[in-house]
């Protein structure tokens, strides 16, 4: 009987851990997202900003009148 009452202990112990690990992860969730968020953002900038079609764009108006073709 003894035996019975500890494991039952350690059940609920091992519930409230795996509770706890929840909630951690729920509190933690959200920043992820914005961050996850934030990089995608700053890789879709940089892409678009160093493409070669911008950066010929950029060169052609660099160039005197008489330089170009």
């Amino acid at each position: 009987m003894a035996h019975e009452k500890g494991r039952e202990k350690g059940f609920e112990k091992g519930r409230r851990e795996e509770a706890a690990v929840w909630s951690d992860l729920a509190a933690l969730t959200p920043p992820l997202i914005v961050c996850v968020a934030f990089l995608i953002g700053v890789a879709m900038l940089l892409r678009s900003q160093m493409s070669p079609k911008r950066r010929a764009e950029r060169d052609e108006r660099r160039r005197s009148p008489d330089q170009r073709s």
